[in-house]
Order: C-alpha cells, then sequence, then structure tokens
C-alpha cells in the first residue's frame, strides 16, 4: 500500500506578481506542513505547476503519491542546481503519469466527496479550486467546493488532470475505475503527460509561484463527547445513523470475524457482538458492530472477549446508506474468557445462536422501503420494509438454510479468460421453502419495478478477506441450490463501485458450501467443463423447426475488433443458438481498436470479424453501420459504441445509399423510402445530443419493405438505486428516454404515412423496463412490444443485483404483428457465469 504522506518542509523564495499575493524575492520563508487533513506545500507546488504550464481549470494530485519525509529548498537565484533536490520530493515512472481530459462541475464534486470519504483525510492536493470539508462521525456536516470563492458550476466543463496510477494499479485498487465510475465522468483526451516534466518546465519559466502555504483543501473531523460504556445495541440504536455518532464510547464484545482490508487505503477489520448478558429484547437493535483498524493487528483473534475504546462513525456510502463503526481506536484489550459451557454462568461471555432467518424472523419480500424522504432522518427502523430489515441485523450472526443463487458478479463471470476476476459475489434468495410469486423459469426472482417490488430478500454472499471461503474459480449459475445451514454476518459494506450494499459473509468454513463446490468439481456432465461453466451448446437455443424471416437483436457488451476469443464465441453464438436470423441488431459494438483514443471510429474490422466467426451455411451476412463521430457519442471512453445491423443477404435486398456525415439525419421521401440507407434517426435532435443515435435500415423481402429501426437509449445512471437512502426511488434518467422514445414513435409515424404497407420492427436495448412510461410512449398507438407475448416468469433479458429484469425488446407494428409465429428470450447470459455479455438476446420469425 502506498506510504501515506506524513511531513514536509520546504524553504521558498517566492517572487512578487499582481495575480497572487506574494513575497519579496529575497525574502526567504520557511513552511511547514501539517497533518493530512489539509493541503501541502508539496502538492500545492506541484498541481500549481501542472496547472500553469498544461493551461488547466483543475489538478488532482493525490497526496499518497508525494514520497514521505522529503524536504527541498526552491530558490529562484539558483534554479538548475536546486531543481534536483526538488525532484526527489516526487515519484517517477508510473506514479508520475496523469490523464488530461475535461469534467462536468457536478462530477467533480463527487469525486472529490468520494475520494475524501476512502480514509476522511484530504487526499487530494489540488490547483484550480479548494475544497473543505467537515464530518461527525463519518456523516457530513459541511462540504465547500470554490473557484476564485465562487461555487463552482455543476453544468461547467472542466479541464482537469487526474493521476494515471490512481485511475487503475493494483496498489490503488479498486481504483478510480470501478470506485468513482472515472471513465463515465471523465473524458478523456488523448493527452497523457509526466508530472515532474511539468514540475522542471515550471521551475525554469518566468511564472510566478504563489504561496505555497495556502490551505486549498481542509477536511475537518469533529469530535463529540465522551460518552462512557455503551453496549452495542445502544450503539447501534433503533434507526439508520447512531444517537451517539461522532462521540468517543467504550464498549465490550465477542470477536466474530477478523481480516485485513485488501482495498485502498488498507487496514484491518473486526466484528464483535454482545455477549448474552448485554443482548437486549429489541429486534430493531442489532447487537454486532464493525471495528477499523489502520494498521494490521495479530493479537485479536475469532472468539476473544475484546473491550475496545473509539469514536463512532457512519461510514457513508455513495448512496448516502452508512455502516455503523468504531473508528480512530485509542485503547483496545482482551479480556479473560473462560469457556462457555451449555449452562452459561455469569463468569462466561458466551454468544447466543446466531438469528435463524425465515425461523425465527422472517425475511421481507415485497418491499424495499415504504418510507418516503431519506432514511438517515428516519427515526426508527419498520422491520417490514427490506432495508430496514437488513439494517436491524447490521454486524450479527445468522444463519440462512437452502441458499438459491439468483444471480452473480465477479469471478467467472465473464467467458473470456483475460476477465477472471480473484472476488465473487453471489446474490442468494435465503429459504427457498417459502413460495416466491417472481419465479423465473430458472428459479431466479423477477422484480415488478412499477410497483416496487424489488425482492428485498436478496442478499449478497461475497468472497474476500474476512470471507475466504467462497472459491472465484468455480461457476455457478442462477436456480442452484447451496443446501444445508450456513452461519455468517450481515454487514453493510462498500462495493467495488463505491455503492453500499447489506452483504453476507462467511468467516469460518461450511460443509454446505464445501459440498456444493465439491459436487460441481466432481460433475461429469458432458454439459459442464471441470469448473462448473455450462457449455455454450448447453444452453437455450432458438427452435429450428419455424421457417419465415427471422430478426432479433443483441447487446454484444462493448466487443472490439480486438477481443478475438469473444468476437468468436459470439459467431458461434450467431450460428448455434440464435440459427442464424436474417436480420440482427447489435449494440454497443465498439471500433475496431476498442479502449483506444486512435485510429477514428471505424467498425469494419469489427463487423467483419464477427461474419467470418459465424458459420451459417445459407447466409451471406452484409453490414448496415454508420461510423460515429469520434468520442461524441457516449459509453466506454476511446470505444465509439453504435447500433449496427447484419443481415442475410441471400434473403433480403438492401439498396444503399451512403450518407457520409453521421450527423445526417435519414428522411422518409415521398415513395416511403428512406433519404439514407442507412441513415439514422433525428440525429440533430436534441433528445440525442451526446448519446448513441438510432439507426434505421429499409430492405426488401418478397417484394415487401421492411423497415428496422435498432436503438440504444441513455442508461439508468443517475437513477437513485433500490437500496440507497433516498426513497423512494427517483428515476431521472425517464426524462431522457421519453424524449428518445417520443422522436423514434414519431418517425414511425412517418414510415408508416408515407409508405402504410410497410413492416416495422424497433429493437434494441432500452435501458427501461417492461411497463416504463418511455416505452409506453414508444408504443403509442402504432407499436407492440413483443416480450408481452411471453409468460411472465420468462420476460427477462438481464440479471442486475440478482433481480432477472427485462430491458432489451422487439417492438413492431401492427401490421408485422399480424404476421408473427415465434418469439422468445435466449436466456444464454444473464443465467449463466461465463457469458458472452450481460445481456440476453431477443429473437422473432414472421411469416411473411
Amino acid at each position: 500500500m502506498i506510504q501515506k504522506f506524513m511531513f514536509l518542509i520546504l524553504f521558498l523564495n517566492l517572487a512578487c506578481g499582481p495575480d497572487h499575493p506574494e513575497t519579496a524575492m529575497d525574502n526567504d520563508q520557511v513552511i511547514t506542513v501539517s497533518d493530512n487533513y489539509t493541503s501541502s506545500t508539496a502538492g500545492n507546488l506541484i498541481s500549481s505547476a501542472m496547472l500553469r504550464t498544461l493551461n488547466l481549470d483543475a489538478v488532482f494530485y493525490p497526496k499518497g503519491l508525494i514520497k514521505p519525509q522529503k524536504s527541498a529548498l526552491i530558490d529562484r537565484r539558483n534554479r538548475e542546481k536546486n531543481i534536483e533536490s526538488i525532484l526527489e520530493v516526487y515519484p517517477k515512472g508510473s506514479m508520475d503519469q496523469f490523464f488530461v481530459g475535461n469534467m462536468k462541475g457536478k462530477n467533480i464534486k463527487r469525486f472529490l466527496f468520494q475520494r475524501i470519504t476512502e480514509a476522511y483525510t484530504a487526499e487530494l492536493e489540488v490547483a484550480g479550486l479548494q475544497y473543505h470539508f467537515s464530518f461527525k462521525g463519518g456523516f457530513p456536516v459541511s462540504k465547500a467546493i470554490t473557484q476564485e470563492g465562487k461555487d463552482i458550476d455543476d453544468e461547467r466543463v472542466y479541464r482537469v488532470a487526474i493521476s494515471k496510477y490512481f485511475f487503475f494499479s493494483g496498489e490503488t485498487f479498486p481504483s478510480y475505475k470501478f470506485r468513482n465510475g472515472i471513465e463515465r465522468s471523465f473524458q478523456f483526451s488523448m493527452e497523457e503527460v509526466s508530472a515532474r516534466d511539468q514540475l522542471i518546465k515550471y521551475l525554469r519559466s518566468d511564472f510566478l509561484i504563489p504561496r505555497l502555504n495556502e490551505p486549498r483543501a481542509t477536511v475537518r473531523l469533529f469530535k463529540g463527547e465522551f460518552r462512557g460504556e455503551k453496549k452495542i445495541n445502544q450503539i447501534q440504536g433503533k434507526a439508520h445513523l447512531s444517537p451517539f455518532m461522532g462521540d468517543t464510547v467504550i464498549t465490550r464484545g465477542i470477536v466474530t470475524a477478523k481480516g485485513n482490508v485488501d482495498w485502498y487505503p488498507g487496514g484491518t477489520q473486526v466484528y464483535i457482538q454482545s455477549t448474552k448478558q448485554d443482548e437486549d429484547d429489541d429486534p430493531r437493535t442489532s447487537e454486532g458492530i464493525n471495528i477499523y483498524f489502520k494498521e494490521s493487528l495479530n493479537d485479536i483473534k475469532v472468539g476473544d472477549y475484546l473491550e475496545i475504546k473509539g469514536e463512532v462513525y457512519e461510514q457513508i456510502s455513495n448512496l448516502n446508506l452508512t455502516r455503523t463503526q468504531l473508528r480512530n481506536i485509542s485503547e483496545y484489550k482482551v479480556l479473560n474468557n473462560k469457556k462457555c459451557s451449555q449452562a452459561c454462568k455469569k463468569a462466561c461471555h458466551c454468544l447466543s445462536d446466531p438469528v435463524f432467518l425465515n425461523s425465527e424472523r422472517e425475511i421481507p419480500t415485497k418491499r424495499v422501503s415504504t418510507y418516503f424522504g431519506n432514511l438517515n432522518n428516519k427515526r426508527e427502523l419498520k422491520l417490514s420494509d427490506g432495508i430496514d430489515f437488513w439494517e436491524s441485523l447490521e454486524g450479527m450472526q445468522v444463519k440462512f438454510r437452502d441458499l438459491k443463487i439468483v444471480g452473480f458478479r465477479g469471478g467467472k463471470e465473464s467467458s473470456d479468460p483475460f476477465e477472471i476476476r480473484d472476488h465473487l459475489t453471489l446474490y442468494v434468495s435465503p429459504g427457498i421453502d417459502k413460495p416466491a410469486t417472481r419465479r423465473s423459469s430458472r428459479g431466479g426472482l423477477i422484480p415488478t419495478p412499477m410497483q416496487e417490488l424489488w425482492n428485498p430478500q436478496i442478499i449478497s454472499l461475497n468472497s474476500g478477506p474476512i470471507s475466504p471461503h467462497l472459491n472465484p474459480e468455480l461457476g455457478y449459475n442462477v436456480g442452484e441450490v447451496i443446501k444445508g445451514d450456513i452461519v455468517g454476518i450481515v454487514q453493510y459494506e462498500k462495493n467495488i463501485f463505491g455503492d453500499g450494499e447489506y452483504t453476507f459473509v462467511i468467516p469460518e468454513e461450511m460443509e454446505a458450501i464445501n459440498k456444493f463446490n465439491k459436487a460441481k468439481l466432481e460433475n461429469t456432465s458432458e454439459c459442464t467443463d471441470e469448473f462448473g461453466l455450462v457449455y455454450l451448446d448447453c444452453r437455450p437455443k432458438v427452435i429450428k423447426k419455424f421457417k419465415g424471416l427471422s430478426m432479433a437483436v443483441y447487446n454484444l457488451k462493448n466487443l472490439s475488433g480486438v477481443e478475438d476469443f469473444r468476437i468468436n464465441q459470439t459467431g458461434k453464438m450467431i450460428t448455434e443458438n440464435l440459427n442464424c436470423p436474417d436480420i440482427l441488431g447489435l449494440v454497443e459494438l465498439q471500433d475496431d481498436n476498442g479502449l483506444d483514443f486512435l485510429g477514428g471510429s471505424s467498425a469494419d474490422k469489427t463487423l467483419s470479424k464477427i461474419i467470418e466467426a459465424t458459420e451459417c451455411e445459407n447466409s451471406d451476412y452484409g453490414t448496415a453501420n454508420i461510423d460515429p463521430l469520434v468520442h461524441s457519442e457516449g459509453g466506454v471512453p476511446g470505444g465509439n459504441i453504435r447500433v449496427s445491423i447484419i443481415f442475410n443477404k441471400n434473403k433480403l435486398t438492401f439498396n444503399q445509399r451512403i450518407n457520409t456525415d453521421p450527423r445526417e439525419q435519414s428522411l422518409i421521401l415521398e415513395n416511403g423510402d428512406l433519404e439514407f440507407n442507412p441513415g439514422r434517426v433525428f440525429a440533430r435532435d436534441e433528445a440525442f445530443r451526446g448519446t448513441r443515435k438510432s439507426l434505421v435500415a429499409q430492405f426488401g423481402y418478397k417484394g415487401k419493405d421492411i423497415f428496422v429501426i435498432v436503438n440504444h437509449f441513455n442508461s439508468k445512471l443517475g437513477d437513485t438505486p433500490q437500496f440507497s437512502a433516498i426513497q423512494p426511488v427517483i428515476r431521472r434518467s425517464e426524462l431522457r428516454r421519453s424524449k428518445l422514445a417520443r422522436k423514434v414513435n414519431e418517425f414511425v409515424g412517418y414510415i408508416q404515412r408515407r409508405n402504410p404497407d410497410a413492416y416495422v420492427a424497433v429493437m434494441g436495448d432500452f435501458n427501461a423496463y417492461l411497463n416504463e412510461g418511455p416505452m409506453r410512449i414508444l408504443e403509442g398507438n402504432i407499436l407492440e412490444n413483443l416480450m408481452f407475448t411471453l409468460p411472465s416468469n420468462r420476460r427477462y433479458t438481464t440479471n442486475h443485483n440478482g433481480n432477472s429484469q427485462s430491458i432489451d425488446y422487439i417492438f413492431v407494428n401492427k401490421r408485422l404483428r399480424s404476421k408473427l409465429i415465434f418469439f422468445d428470450s435466449l436466456h444464454i447470459n444473464s443465467d449463466y457465469m461465463g457469458r458472452l455479455s450481460d445481456h440476453d438476446p431477443v429473437y422473432s420469425i414472421f411469416d411473411l
């Protein structure tokens, strides 16, 4: 782990200037550096250098990069002699590299707050702006991010520099890339710079060096009172926030789990739980709590009876829910602990048996929350609400019986062997003996979003240092059951993305999991490999007996021309599972070189490789594709994702009329044809600004006109998630999707007015729930969503946090609907590890 910044002294000869109140050239100043809670002179120097030499609006330089206990003398009269000693303060190599790009003000605010709450220190040195945060018990009291004394503008785009090393590296994991979602909030340029080079340039120039003792960053931690001895249930309280938040307390409990924190910034976490004697009778107050130590510990072990003194924190997540814990530990000691007998006497310190869920306490299965407002303001937990139920058990030992797997993340989630993760999350549904009205065809759980029924009984089962007994090397699938009793701890934990979730960790080895994993390894089925992954051949396939014109749509999950393994597997899937559809809409097709800012946006190689990987005897695939303006339509940085079409030239005619400008939209001519084929739908309309443009293509089939519109609507980023502090869910992203849906519906209307005999299909990844408002707008009175033709237990195309839900659809006009003979959602990815994408294809056949 990177060593934390300690002390630095810079002796400075400072120049005068009108824009920066500075000392005279001959007036040396000795500047001392404070602790990690304020900006440092070393950080102010290098960030100022980068700001000036690169002409930036803001610089974010991680304090953890600066070498500890270094000092330097800046003497403008002896520059060359002095530069070498100054550079010794700063790192070389990979730690010295920075990305330059653009960020909106609102994203800068979010980024700064997220980084500060990693360790509650002034982690980022800055230039170009200032930030000042105050916390009490981990909860924000005040926040100010300013530029020249004014709040930064949420919508203004700022040119900034961020650390490449902190963007992603093993020592900073989960890093900006995962923890802070910087890929989507930071618009990368093609510029990568050395901070040291900018510093050298700065010191050799005539730039005026500002006062380096300026407090550009401040993090204040307010301490409450010393409250003396408190039981764990008193600390936890009856609500989401502790009544002693920010106060110092002494408490006691038995250690139930311990593990190193293997994510930045490191440390050790311990769970303790009340003894039988200290328990209360209130199910709303948890008897367990998390303890965080900044350093590694060897003198505490599971089973110890621990007395500890520390500050009560509510460690906040991106979702504004918190984990109650003790931090800033000032004292701890292991007390004498006699072994417990069956008849526990007062001299013993014994734990109660773990709470047996769905036996002693019923897990809610309907509402995540019935509260309106911020849950942190709620006075008491309501145990019939899912989010409150899990909060009441935070830090406690519980027992489950027969866990059904309903989703997964990490491990062997991807089919690509280069994407195997060493962490694993299984989303599980406890108590399969309880009937579930919203089960999928494979035993997963389907939500009812518009009624806010989100299956709150789902909890994640995590691997990690405190839960080392899950095997990320094995393949797990939706519907599998881990039979038997499993004991572990419920915790609220920041996940890899900085969001929080209630999780279940297993500190001790469990026979039920061992048997389950052993059975997987011993499975000799022809359909699974040695790790339990189901071969593509054994996953669902289209029924081949139907004859007609087939159409499908599939989200490729950012597939580029450099991913040969996944391309070959995708070609096999198109051939064997999809039975070579005549028209296939492709979503999230990347350019030829993947996540690279060079090389333009062409996807010719990507499309060619996909077609070459198919083995369709009666199909000769052509392409309908328009390359987007470079880096202009969102998605993963450098990927230039777009929607495209491949089609069977042996069945369909395609009269290509090319317009090379991707900003140009295609109109419907008076004769009912597309002006440009393929074309873009209202490409210049404000609704499509900054997002993927919808693609329209016109085909001929047996003398009939077929129009296909492929779409990729904006994502749900910006919505409040189900398990967040703000209830009920706020779906801001629907406003944008409503505008997109209205324009596509309008375009279909133009087609039908000028070509009333045309068949129209509108397909894609709409990032919208089945009954969501934008989808009803898209349908209007001219389209129908074919997903409604399926039984309710098959209406899903993806799996998010254990919920099997639909967001990919094929809509058709009434004329084409009358010709439908087959439709299905082919669950080849959402139910299986080793998946090609995080979406399932949807498939239809029409008798024309």
